[in-house]
């Protein structure tokens, strides 16, 4: 048997035919011929194998699904598995251990459908179906923000993260993931680099407050300038009737009394809105 036809009884094959045609599909069968091959096209796998029912059939019945290609007119293959070594994102970030992922192979050569939960939500967030690419890896097309806060405003901080988690995002929270052992600054300087956004809560208990939370809101300051011009990055809310800081003032901030005021939260990180 020629080496092209060993190679994709193992599974599904993408050929480059010298027409300059592109094909993903698989053989399903051998063929007695040795200059011709039999090609399934991954759009039949569906109507061939129900006519097929796993057993053996005439070959007039399935004709119609399936493609009879020269071995002469085959410019190059490849042999692709649905094999995932694991998960990437944007920018390296860590993907946090609290995510659960469900993936499901409905046949989609080249493509994992993925979904996932966050805790405190039982919703599962559907990505869809998602390339995996050449390293064996699918990139996951999720959004981090990172919650900068003062202690005096933790709980409704808190409930905050517990409504984004609701809407698919996830996000950093010192609380939640900063775990014994490690070097906290270190943690927070590479989660506010690597987030898609910065959520900075202010109130009358917190604004005049001295401690670290000045040092990450200067530390964000410094990863928006590296950024490009109008990157929507830091997002100041405003917990009651106070005033940011004057380095914030030139960004627009939202009042967690304004009406509505989290579905423009959603709307400012990409996602779907509640009810506007």
């Amino acid at each position: 048997m020629h080496e092209l036809l060993k190679e994709t009884l193992k599974g599904y094959i993408e050929l480059k035919l010298k027409t300059g045609e592109s094909l993903v599909g698989k053989v399903p069968f051998d063929s007695p011929e040795t200059d011709h091959f039999i090609f399934l096209p991954q759009q039949n796998f569906k109507k061939f194998y129900e006519k097929s029912n796993g057993n053996s059939v005439l070959f007039d019945n399935i004709r119609e699904y399936v493609m009879y290609i020269p071995l002469s007119l085959v410019e190059s293959y490849r042999v692709k598995l649905n094999v995932v070594k694991g998960l990437k994102t944007k920018n390296n970030r860590p993907l946090p251990n609290w995510i659960k992922f469900y993936f499901k192979n409905n046949g989609k050569l080249g493509f994992l459908n993925v979904k996932y939960s966050l805790p405190g939500s039982d919703k599962i967030f559907d990505l869809g179906y998602l390339k995996i690419e050449d390293d064996e890896l699918i990139m996951l097309p999720i959004t981090f923000v990172f919650l900068s806060y003062a202690k005096e405003d933790k709980e409704i901080v808190k409930q905050t993260m517990e409504v984004l988690h609701d809407y698919g995002v996830i996000t950093w929270f010192d609380e939640k993931d900063l775990l014994p052992g490690d070097n906290w600054q270190d943690k927070i300087e590479q989660s506010i680099e690597k987030a898609d956004y910065i959520l900075i809560f202010f109130s009358s208990n917190s604004i005049t407050r001295q401690g670290y939370k000045n040092k990450e809101i200067r530390f964000a300051l410094e990863q928006k300038m590296l950024k490009p011009f109008d990157t929507r990055y830091i997002i100041p809310i405003l917990i009651d009737d106070v005033t940011p800081p004057r380095e914030l003032r030139e960004i627009h901030w939202i009042k967690m009394n304004d009406e509505n005021w989290i579905n423009k939260v959603l709307v400012s990180i990409g996602k779907e809105p509640i009810n506007i």
